[in-house]
C-alpha cells in the first residue's frame, strides 16, 4: 500500500471514490499544519479526605471542626450557672496535603438557654487577620449562627468567635454545644463550572439557540453568569427544601434541620464543647442568689394562749423560714440553725423539717426502737448501714436473747397542702450544752423555703424576762458547690466535721439571721398544793369545850398563795352553812390580801344557806381572810354542825386573752351557770377546800374520831338526841356531876 502519492491503496477499503487512499476519512490531510503550543490540562487540588476508613483506628478526616467554651464569668466553677457569660472559639481546619475546601461554611446552632450577646462575632481568616461578622448571620429564630469563611487549602484554618449568656431556660440541660461545616470539593466545583455537554448541542453546552438560555458576550466562558462567590462573613442561608416558599413570613430556612445527618452524610464529624471544666459532669445550673434575694424569718407562736400574754408553763413553737426569692437561682444543702433561749425546754419529738416537695436525693427511713429509738434518715449512700441494721434484730437475738432491736421502714413524708414535705428530726439534733439545733434542710431552689419547726415549754427561769431566739439559714451558692458530690440528706443533723466556725468561713456559703423577741409575764401560776384555804372555829361564848343552843362562834376562813411571784385572781370563798347555825350577816367581814378590810353584805342565800364572797386577787406569799359570826339553834340538837368551806380562783394562766372584768371584793358570787353546774365541772379553776369539817369546839373532830354534842340551852330542860356512844360519855358525866351538886345542896339545907 502507498500512503500519499505514490502510495498504495488499502486493499480493505478500496471502493471509497472521494479518497481511494484513505477510504475511512475522506477529510483527511496528509500535510497539516503545525498547530504551535499545546496548552497545558488544568491542575486542581485534591479532595480532602472526609470519610475516613472505619477500619483504620489511625484515620483522621482533613477537615476537623473544633469548639472549645471558657466561662469567663466563674472561671473556677464546675458548671456553667444561670447568667455567666461564656466565651466560644470554633476552629474550621484543612489539614489535607494538597487538598481544598471551597466556600465552607461554620453553622452552630444554639442550644436551649445559650442567647448570643450582639457584637460579639468577630471571625479570623487564614491570612491571621481578624474582623468583625455582623449580627445578621445569627437568625434568632432558629437560633443559628451560620456564615461563610476563607477557602481552605491544606495547613490552613480559620477561627469564629463569639460570647453567650446563659439564660434560665438552660437550667436541667446539659449545655453541651455543637458545631458543624458545610463546603464544597474541588471535584465538586469542577463539576459545576464544568457541565457535562448538552448532547443536543455538544459545541455549546448552554445552547445558545434557546431564547431563555442566550449567551453572554459579558462572560463568554461561563454564559450562565451565575451569582459572585460568597465572602468570608456572609451569612450562609441553606437552599429551601421541597414545598418551602421562602416568601413565607414564617419560612425558617434550619427548620428541621436533621443536624446529626448535616451536611449529607453527617461529615465531617461533629465535635461537643461544653462550658464546663475538663473532667467535669456537663450540665447547666442556677445562678448564685445575690444576697438581697435571700430571706430568713424566725416566727413564735403561742400555742397555750395568745402570744402577748406569754407566760411559764406556755409552749412556744418557733418557725425558722429560709427563703430563696430570686428567679433562676439556687442555694444547695441548706442548713437551719436555732439557738434555744435560756429559760425554755424543747419538747421531745417535736423538731421536724419542712422542704418543698421537688425531688430530692433517695434516702432511706428507718424507724428504730430500743435499744436505740426515734426515724433515722439515711442518705444513698449509707445503704450499706441501712442494711446492716435490718439484720441487726438476727444478730442479737442470736448473742442474746433479752436484747431486742426493731427496725421498720418509716413511712415517706407526704406533701401538705402548700406542697411542702414534713420530716421528723431526732431529738440529738438538739444539743442541750450549747442549747443548739442544728439540721439538714436539702436544697433550696428559686421560689421555695425550707423551714425548721419545734415547741418549747416557757420555764420559771423566763418570768418577767425577754425571750429571745435566734436562728441561721446557710446553704452553699451553685458556684462554690460540688453538684456532682454526695448529696444532702434532710432531716440529718448537723455536726460540722471542722467546727462551726470552719464551716462559717466555707467558701461560697450564704448565711442570713433572724431573731424573735417574747415578753413573759413576770407572774406565774402557783404551785400545786401552794394554794391553801384553812378554816377555824371559836366558841366566844364559852371556853369550857361545850357548845349549847345559843352559843355564838365566831368562824375564820383564811386563803393564802405560798408561791413567791405567783398570783391568784378573783378569789371565791363559799361556805354552805348547816342548819344549826344562824349566820348573823352583819358580821360578815373581808380582809383583802392587800389588807383592806371590806364589810361584806347581801352575801349569803339564806335557801341555799350559801355564803360566797368574792375575795379579790391573792398574790404570792399574801393571804384573803374571811369572818363571820353564827349562833347555834336547836337544830343543833338533832344535827351535825361541822362544815367544810370551798375556794376558787382563777390562775394567770387561765386568764383569758381578751381581758375580763375583775370582781369586786367583798361582793356576793353567784356563778352564771348556777351553783349545781358550777361545782361540778370547774373548767380548770383552781379549787381548794378547808379539809376535814371544823366544830365549834377544839375537842372534837374527825382527828380524834367525835362529833360535837350540842347541849341544849343553859338552863333548858330538852335532852339532846343522840345514837353514838361518844357523845353520850360528856352527857352522862355532866348527869352525874349535877346529882352530886343537887345531893350537897339537899344536905346543906338539913343542917
Amino acid at each position: 500500500m502507498v500512503i500519499g502519492d505514490g502510495a498504495e491503496g488499502d486493499p480493505d477499503n478500496p471502493d471509497d471514490p472521494d479518497d481511494p487512499n484513505n477510504p475511512d476519512n475522506p477529510s483527511y490531510d496528509p500535510n497539516p499544519t503545525d498547530p504551535g503550543v499545546v496548552p497545558p490540562l488544568p491542575i486542581i487540588p485534591k479532595d480532602p479526605v472526609m470519610d475516613p476508613d472505619p477500619d483504620d483506628p489511625d484515620a483522621k478526616p482533613d477537615v476537623t471542626v473544633e469548639k472549645t467554651a471558657e466561662n469567663l464569668t466563674h472561671p473556677e466553677a464546675k458548671h456553667a450557672m444561670v447568667g455567666d457569660e461564656i466565651a466560644y472559639a470554633i476552629t474550621l481546619s484543612n489539614r489535607g496535603k494538597d487538598t481544598a475546601w471551597y466556600s465552607p461554611a461554620i453553622c452552630d446552632p444554639l442550644p436551649q438557654g445559650l442567647e448570643l450577646i450582639p457584637g460579639t462575632l468577630k471571625l479570623t481568616g487564614v491570612d491571621g487577620a481578624t474582623q468583625e461578622v455582623s449580627d445578621s448571620v445569627y437568625s434568632e429564630k432558629s437560633r443559628v449562627i451560620a456564615l461563610y469563611v476563607d477557602d481552605l487549602y491544606g495547613g490552613e484554618q480559620v477561627t469564629l468567635t463569639f460570647k453567650c449568656r446563659v439564660t434560665p431556660d438552660a437550667q436541667g440541660t446539659q449545655g453541651t454545644n455543637v458545631a458543624y461545616s458545610t463546603g464544597q470539593t474541588p471535584s465538586d466545583r469542577w463539576k459545576e463550572e464544568h457541565p457535562d455537554p448538552d448532547p443536543d448541542n455538544p459545541d455549546n453546552p448552554d445552547n445558545p439557540d434557546n431564547p431563555d438560555n442566550p449567551d453572554n458576550p459579558d462572560n463568554p466562558d461561563n454564559p450562565d453568569n451565575p451569582k459572585p462567590r460568597p465572602k468570608p462573613g456572609d451569612p450562609f442561608v441553606p437552599d429551601p427544601k421541597p414545598g418551602d416558599d421562602p416568601t413565607d413570613p414564617d419560612y425558617d430556612p434550619w427548620k428541621d434541620t436533621d443536624w446529626d445527618n448535616f451536611p449529607d452524610g453527617g461529615t465531617p464529624a461533629p465535635k461537643p464543647s461544653d462550658p464546663a471544666p475538663t473532667g467535669t459532669e456537663s450540665g447547666i445550673i442556677p445562678a448564685d442568689p445575690a444576697d438581697e434575694g435571700l430571706a430568713m424569718d424566725l416566727t413564735g407562736e403561742n400555742l397555750t394562749r395568745d402570744i402577748s400574754h406569754t407566760m411559764v408553763g406556755d409552749t412556744i413553737r418557733y418557725t425558722a423560714t429560709f427563703t430563696n426569692t430570686q428567679d433562676h437561682t439556687q442555694l444547695y444543702d441548706t442548713v437551719l440553725r436555732n439557738l434555744v433561749p435560756e429559760g425554755l425546754e424543747v419538747v421531745p419529738g417535736s423538731i421536724h423539717v419542712e422542704v418543698p416537695n421537688i425531688q430530692t436525693p433517695s434516702t432511706f427511713r428507718l424507724r428504730l426502737a430500743a435499744p436505740m429509738s426515734g426515724v433515722e434518715t439515711f442518705s444513698a449512700a449509707e445503704e450499706d448501714q441501712v442494711q446492716a441494721l435490718r439484720q441487726a434484730p438476727l444478730a442479737l437475738a442470736a448473742e442474746d436473747e433479752a436484747a431486742s432491736l426493731d427496725v421498720q421502714d418509716a413511712e415517706n413524708p407526704q406533701p401538705s397542702q402548700d406542697d411542702y414535705l414534713t420530716f421528723p428530726v431526732a431529738d440529738e439534733a438538739y444539743n442541750a450544752t450549747s442549747r443548739t439545733i442544728g439540721v439538714h434542710s436539702g436544697h433550696m431552689p428559686a421560689g421555695t423555703s425550707v423551714r425548721l419547726v419545734y415547741d418549747a415549754t416557757v420555764g420559771p427561769k423566763a418570768a418577767g424576762k425577754t425571750i429571745v431566739d435566734h436562728a441561721w439559714g446557710h446553704g452553699y451558692k451553685p458556684s462554690a458547690y460540688d453538684v456532682d458530690g454526695e448529696q444532702p440528706t434532710i432531716g440529718k443533723s448537723f455536726a460540722p466535721a471542722g467546727g462551726l466556725e470552719a464551716f462559717l468561713a466555707s467558701e461560697g456559703l450564704a448565711t442570713l439571721p433572724a431573731r424573735h423577741e417574747i415578753p413573759v409575764s413576770e407572774i406565774v401560776d402557783p404551785e400545786d398544793g401552794e394554794v391553801q384555804l384553812v378554816k377555824t372555829a371559836q366558841n366566844l361564848t364559852t371556853s369550857s369545850g361545850e357548845t349549847y343552843v345559843g352559843d355564838r362562834i365566831l368562824y375564820t376562813l383564811t386563803l393564802a398563795n405560798g408561791t413567791a411571784g405567783s398570783m391568784v385572781f378573783d378569789a371565791i370563798i363559799e361556805d354552805t352553812l348547816p342548819a344549826g347555825l344562824t349566820l348573823d350577816e352583819s358580821t360578815v367581814s373581808l380582809k383583802t390580801a392587800a389588807g383592806r378590810i371590806v364589810s361584806c353584805s347581801n352575801v349569803y342565800d339564806a335557801a341555799s344557806r350559801r355564803l360566797s364572797v368574792a375575795a379579790g386577787d391573792i398574790a404570792g406569799g399574801a393571804s384573803a381572810v374571811l369572818t363571820f359570826e353564827a349562833t347555834v339553834n336547836e337544830q343543833a340538837l338533832s344535827g351535825d354542825v361541822g362544815n367544810v368551806a370551798l375556794a376558787f380562783g382563777t390562775k394567770p394562766s387561765q386568764l383569758p386573752d381578751e381581758g375580763h372584768t375583775p370582781l369586786t371584793p367583798g361582793t356576793r358570787y353567784d356563778p352564771p351557770q348556777g351553783w349545781d353546774s358550777f361545782l361540778a365541772q370547774q373548767d380548770g379553776l383552781l379549787s381548794v377546800s378547808s379539809g376535814e369539817p371544823v366544830y365549834p369546839s377544839p375537842e372534837a373532830g374527825v382527828a380524834n374520831r367525835t362529833k360535837v354534842t350540842v347541849l341544849p340551852a343553859r338552863g333548858s330542860r330538852i335532852m339532846p338526841k343522840t345514837g353514838d356512844v361518844a357523845t353520850l360519855a360528856p352527857l352522862m358525866s355532866l348527869l352525874g356531876a349535877v346529882s352530886v351538886t343537887l345531893t350537897a345542896a339537899v344536905r346543906r339545907k338539913r343542917f
